[in-house]
């Protein structure tokens, strides 16, 4: 059985758990899928990527910097990082093991905070 979710914030009563591992190391796919999802802007990953585009380092708190802190072998590096949604209206905390939490207190809108709740997106206030 394959449930579409409502993106306008419905969803049955029934309890629903988190359909799966939102991990930027273990289901990078599916996890940047559903982000983009979330993200108001369809030019989220595009509008990162160009902000990166001709610089030595990546832009601190973009896609492309998270990754690489994740690969980062040091035990000094810290436990949780900031990732940013288009514009930085909406913000993830990305832990060092790849998880990934939408956090709430930090959607542009209602609008993104709905779909990452349909969507079973883990968050955190």
């Amino acid at each position: 059985m394959n449930e579409q979710p409502d993106l306008n914030g419905e969803e049955s009563s029934e309890k629903k758990e988190i359909l799966f591992d939102a991990n930027l190391l273990t289901n990078f796919e599916k996890t940047i899928n559903l982000m983009e999802a979330i993200e108001i802007s369809k030019n989220w990953l595009k509008d990162q990527e160009d902000m990166n585009r001709g610089s030595d380092r990546p832009v601190k708190n973009t896609l492309e910097w998270v990754m690489e802190w994740l690969k980062l072998d040091d035990p000094n590096k810290e436990e949780a990082v900031i990732l940013y949604g288009f514009g930085g209206g909406n913000r993830y905390q990305v832990f060092s093991d790849g998880r990934v939490m939408i956090m709430t207190n930090f959607c542009s809108d209602s609008r993104s905070e709905n779909i990452a709740r349909v969507l079973h997106f883990p968050s955190v206030k």
